[in-house]
C-alpha cells in the first residue's frame, strides 16, 4: 500500500479518537515531525521535550486533523511552530531541510511513545499482569518495530536514513538519488520561475484567505515578526496562526517589519538595520507615543498639549515604511486603546477584555466583532482570529452603543432597561444582577435600579477599597487571597477605576471642615511609575467608571456635601491632563434639595444616568433616594473644570 493511501486511512481511524490509529498516525510521522522539531531547537533533549507537546497537542485536536498528506504535513508544520514559540519567542528560526534532519533511534522512538501516553492519559487495556512490567515495554518495543519495519519501505524516502535500506542495490540507490535530484532541480527552477513574478506584500482571495509575499519577493513559509507579532504561513504563503513576539510584549513602541526593527524613543521613530545593527530615524515628531509597522505602512500615534490650555489631542498618522508621505488619519481628545490596538485605513480595531471591537474612521460608529479574542490580525476590512488554535475571519460586525458587547439599554416609561444584543431581556427571570464591563446592574423587571462597580481585576488580581478606621485604602488581593494595602497618595480613597495597565483612583488631599478638595492620580501596574491626572478639584468621586465604547473615564462628582439640603451630583470627564464637568442643564430637572446622578452607559452621543433626588448621612457619608427617573443627555456638551 502507498504511503498517500496509508496515511489517509490512518488519520480515517485517528480522527475518531481511535487510540490504535493514532499510534499509527504516530509511527508514520514521528521521524519527520522529530526532524523539525530538532532543526529549530538545534538540542536533541528539548526537541524530544517538544515532540511530546507537539503530539499531544495533535491527540486532543485530532478531529480536526486533515486526512491528506500535503495538508497533514502542514498542519503538523504549524504545530511545531507554534509549540516552539513557546520555548524560544521571536528568536525561533526556520526549519532548514537542507542542513540534513537528526533522526530518532527506534528504541527512542517507543519510548517517547510510552511517555506519550502516560501524558495523554490513554486506556491501553491491557492485561492486569503486563502492567508496569519489562514484559509490557519488550511488548510495545516489539509491535512497533515490526510496524515500523513493515512500513519503512514505503516511508524511507522521507528520513535521512533513507540509503541504509537499499545498500544492497547501489544501482537503486543512485536511480533514486538520481530521480530526487531531477525533481528537486525541476521544483527549484519552477520556484524561480514563480519568484519573479511575485511582488511584495499582502493578497487577500476571494474566500478571504491571506497571503503574504516577503520582502525577497517569496511566498512567506513559517514565522515572521510583522507588527507586534508573529504571523505563521503556510508552505503556500497562507496565514495560518497568530501569536504575541514576546520581544513587542509590553512596549507600545517596538515593532517589526519581517528583520527590521521600529522603535519609539524620546518621541521620535528609529529603525534598525539587521545586518548592520546600526539606527536611523525615519520619524523625527517629538510626539510619537507609540508606532506599528504593519500592512505596508507605518502608523503612528502622537499626544500633543492644545496651547494655551491644559488639553491634549491625539493624532494618528500613516506614512511609507521609511517615514515618507506621513498622513493626518483621525484626531481625538479621549482615551485611545492600548489592548490590541491596530489600523487599516478605514478602521481601528482594539481589544476590551478578550472582546474585538473596531471603530469607523469617518463616522466613528463602534462594531462588535468578536469575543473571547487573545490573537487577531486586521487587514482592510477584515479582522483574523485564533480561536481554538483555529485561524477564523470575520469582516461584518454588529453595531455596538453599550458599556460591553451584548448589552444596550432602552429607554421605557418605567426607566432604563437592560438588553442583550437581540433585543431581549439581559436576565429570563427579569430580575437580579448584571454585569457588563466594570459596572454592576441591579435590575427589577428588566429596570436598572441602580449601578454599582464590579471587582476591579487584573490578571487575577484584585483592587478594592476598605475602611481603615475613617479613611478608605487601597488594597490588593491575589490569586491566592492573600492581600495588602496598595501605595496610594492622598489621606482617603473615593473610587477606583482600572484603564488596561493603569489604576485610576480618586483620593481626598485636603479637609475644611465638611468641605475637601481631591486630586485624580493614576499607577501603572506594571512599573508602579505614579502619576498626576489633571489638577486638584473641590469636592470628590464618588464613583469612577471606565466606558471602552468610547475609550473614556466618566465620575459621579460630588462638589459638595457641607449643606446636606444642597447637594447637587453631576458626571464629570476624566482625562488625562483634565477634569470637565458635563453639561446635563437641557436634561435635569429645577429642584431646590438635594440631587444628584448616578451613572448607568455612555455612547459616542449620550450619557445615561439615574437621577436621585436624596438626602445625605453625614455620619455614614451615605446617600439615601426619595425618588429616582431616567436621565439622558448629550455627551457632547462640556461644562468648566472642576
Amino acid at each position: 500500500m502507498k504511503r498517500r493511501s496509508l496515511l489517509k486511512e490512518t488519520m480515517v481511524l485517528a480522527r475518531t479518537g481511535d487510540i490504535k490509529g493514532f499510534e499509527s498516525f504516530y509511527i508514520l510521522t514521528v521521524q519527520d515531525t522529530f526532524g523539525k522539531a530538532s532543526a529549530l531547537m538545534k538540542d536533541v533533549e528539548k526537541a524530544e521535550e517538544l515532540l511530546m507537546d507537539i503530539y499531544l497537542s495533535l491527540y486532543r485536536q485530532a478531529h480536526t486533523l486533515p486526512l491528506e498528506e500535503e495538508d497533514l504535513n502542514d498542519r503538523i508544520e504549524e504545530e511545531i511552530y507554534h509549540q516552539a514559540e513557546k520555548f524560544l519567542g521571536s528568536d525561533m528560526g526556520k526549519i532548514d531541510g537542507e542542513a540534513g534532519y537528526e533522526t530518532l533511534s527506534e528504541e527512542r522512538a517507543v519510548a517517547l511513545w510510552l511517555k506519550l501516553e502516560e501524558l495523554a492519559g490513554f486506556n491501553r487495556e491491557e492485561p492486569e499482569e503486563e502492567k508496569n512490567t519489562w514484559i509490557s515495554y519488550a511488548y510495545a518495543l516489539l509491535k512497533v518495530s515490526i510496524t515500523i519495519g513493515l512500513l519503512i519501505v514505503t516511508v524511507a524516502l522521507f528520513y535521512k536514513g533513507w540509503q541504509r535500506f537499499i545498500e544492497g542495490d547501489p544501482h537503486a540507490g543512485e536511480e533514486a538519488l538520481s530521480t530526487q535530484l531531477e525533481t528537486l532541480s525541476q521544483t527549484e527552477a519552477e520556484t524561480e520561475e514563480e519568484i519573479q513574478l511575485k511582488e511584495p506584500g499582502w493578497d487577500q482571495s476571494p474566500d478571504r484567505r491571506l497571503f503574504y509575499v516577503t520582502k525577497e519577493g517569496v511566498l512567506a513559509d513559517g514565522p515572521i515578526a510583522i507588527g507586534k507579532q508573529i504571523l505563521t504561513f503556510s508552505r503556500n504563503g497562507e496565514l495560518t496562526m497568530i501569536g504575541a513576539n514576546r520581544e513587542a510584549e509590553g512596549n507600545r513602541g517596538l515593532s517589526f517589519d519581517e528583520a527590521v526593527r521600529y522603535e519609539v524613543k524620546n518621541g521620535d521613530i528609529y529603525t534598525k538595520d539587521p545586518g548592520t545593527g546600526e539606527e536611523s530615524c525615519v520619524v523625527r515628531n517629538g510626539h510619537v507615543a507609540r508606532a506599528d509597522i504593519r500592512c505596508g505602512k507605518l502608523w503612528y500615534i502622537c499626544e500633543y498639549q492644545v496651547p494655551n490650555t491644559s488639553q491634549v489631542k491625539t493624532t494618528i498618522y500613516r506614512a511609507e515604511p521609511d517615514g515618507a508621505s506621513s498622513e493626518e488619519i483621525y484626531t481625538t481628545s479621549a482615551h485611545l486603546p492600548a489592548d490590541g490596538f491596530q489600523m487599516t485605513s478605514e478602521w481601528m480595531y482594539f481589544l476590551s477584555n478578550g472582546t474585538l471591537f473596531r471603530r469607523y474612521l469617518e463616522d466613528e460608529h463602534i462594531e462588535y466583532m468578536a469575543q473571547d479574542v487573545e490573537f487577531y490580525f486586521a487587514w482592510e476590512d477584515t479582522a483574523y482570529i485564533m480561536k481554538d488554535r483555529t485561524l477564523e475571519c470575520v469582516s461584518e460586525g454588529e453595531v455596538y452603543s453599550g458599556t460591553e458587547a451584548g448589552f444596550r439599554i432602552e429607554r421605557t416609561d418605567t426607566g432604563f432597561a437592560l438588553l442583550n444584543m437581540f433585543g431581549e431581556e439581559a436576565l429570563e427571570s427579569g430580575t437580579g444582577e448584571v454585569q457588563a464591563g466594570d459596572r454592576l446592574y441591579s435590575l427589577e423587571d428588566s429596570v436598572i435600579t441602580s449601578v454599582r462597580p464590579a471587582a476591579r481585576k487584573i490578571n487575577d488580581v484584585e483592587y478594592y477599597i476598605e475602611k481603615e478606621g475613617p479613611e478608605q485604602r487601597i488594597y490588593v488581593r491575589d490569586s491566592a487571597g492573600s492581600a495588602m494595602m496598595a501605595v496610594q497618595e492622598g489621606l482617603s480613597v473615593d473610587a477606583i477605576c482600572m484603564v488596561e495597565d493603569w489604576l485610576y483612583y480618586s483620593a481626598r488631599i485636603e479637609r475644611y471642615g465638611d468641605e475637601c478638595e481631591s486630586q485624580i492620580y493614576r499607577v501603572n501596574l506594571k512599573t508602579m511609575e505614579l502619576e498626576q491626572v489633571g489638577t486638584s478639584f473641590r469636592g470628590f468621586m464618588r464613583n469612577l467608571y471606565y466606558f471602552d465604547n468610547i475609550q473614556a473615564i466618566l465620575g459621579e462628582y460630588i462638589p459638595s456635601v457641607a449643606d446636606p439640603e444642597q447637594i447637587h451630583g453631576s458626571i464629570a470627564n476624566v482625562s488625562v491632563e483634565t477634569i470637565d464637568i458635563l453639561n446635563d442643564t437641557p436634561a435635569r430637572p429645577d429642584y431646590d434639595g438635594s440631587d444628584m446622578l448616578e451613572l448607568v452607559m455612555a455612547d459616542r452621543d449620550q450619557v445615561y444616568c439615574l437621577y436621585h433626588r436624596c438626602s445625605y448621612d453625614g455620619e455614614s457619608g451615605n446617600f439615601l433616594w426619595e425618588s429616582t427617573d431616567a436621565l439622558e443627555f448629550e455627551l457632547s456638551g462640556f461644562g468648566a473644570g472642576g
